[in-house]
């Protein structure tokens, strides 16, 4: 981490939460506590979760949470860390995009995102080794019947979602494996999604077969390094249920008593 030779500006919190994730912005919206993180963890448009009485959209619901988050004052930094470092005795360093430097102390420190957190122990496991995968896409030269998005019973290929009403510009969705990645390469992707597409009713044209180009792919890892507590740090893993358990344990609130109030449960 590149320290600035600007001298640091104190803060102090009671409760702290680092992360973007929505389970982190529900969490700290819920326990009142300023959220920081490294990196923005904005949900796709087309992911959903379990309808806890505001909607299935995740993008959305991250959205208004994190609206609600910056009008409380609870998200001072928005996206402008580059780098947290644990400097012990419940105290962080955090470096700005432009150079400023924050000491940060608290009480109590919850951790959903380690992304560019320096100075804490090894990491025993991950949650998950599964990754989303978004590949973009392109199709020419193809006859294009009457077709609408594909969703598939595969971890390979999912969804299939077209971006434009000229069904030019798509987007291909899997769930790969960390082992699987290299096997599902770039043109391993295009072939298969170009086969899915000719099943679905897009026909070669004027003789020439289907050209799907490839334009670029996102890869989101879904696990969590996972640590041991230590100090006042405690690591909170993403999933609703475990964090309603977590938030019950360590900050006292019914992390879904809102959403249970919703829905009449």
């Amino acid at each position: 981490m590149h320290l600035s030779n600007r001298k640091p500006l104190a803060l102090t919190y009671d409760q702290l939460v680092v992360g973007s994730s929505l389970e982190a912005f529900l969490f700290a919206w819920y326990g009142k506590a300023p959220v920081i993180y490294t990196r923005n963890q904005i949900p796709y448009f087309f992911e959903t979760i379990p309808d806890f009485g505001m909607g299935t959209d995740k993008l959305k619901l991250w959205n208004s949470i994190a609206y609600q988050l910056s009008i409380a004052g609870y998200n001072p930094f928005e996206n402008k860390i580059s780098h947290i470092r644990n400097e012990g005795r419940n105290l962080l360093k955090a470096i700005t995009t432009d150079g400023g430097v924050y000491n940060i102390t608290y009480n109590k420190l919850f951790v959903f995102d380690d992304w560019a957190f320096e100075n804490l122990p090894g990491y025993t496991g991950k949650t998950s080794d599964d990754n989303l995968v978004v590949d973009y896409l392109k199709l020419d030269r193809a006859k294009k019947r009457e077709i609408d998005n594909i969703t598939r019973d595969d971890s390979i290929l999912q969804q299939i979602i077209f971006l434009d009403q000229t069904k030019t510009n798509l987007i291909g969705v899997s769930n790969i494996k960390d082992a699987d990645l290299l096997k599902y390469e770039d043109y391993v992707i295009k072939i298969k999604c170009e086969t899915i597409l000719r099943e679905n009713g897009v026909q070669d044209s004027d003789r020439k077969k289907i050209n799907l180009e490839h334009k670029r792919r996102e890869i989101v890892n879904l696990g969590q390094n996972i640590y041991t507590d230590f100090d006042d740090i405690y690591f909170v893993y993403s999933d609703l249920k475990t964090i309603d358990q977590f938030a019950l344990k360590w900050v006292r609130i019914d992390y879904m008593k809102y959403f249970r109030l919703k829905m009449g449960m």
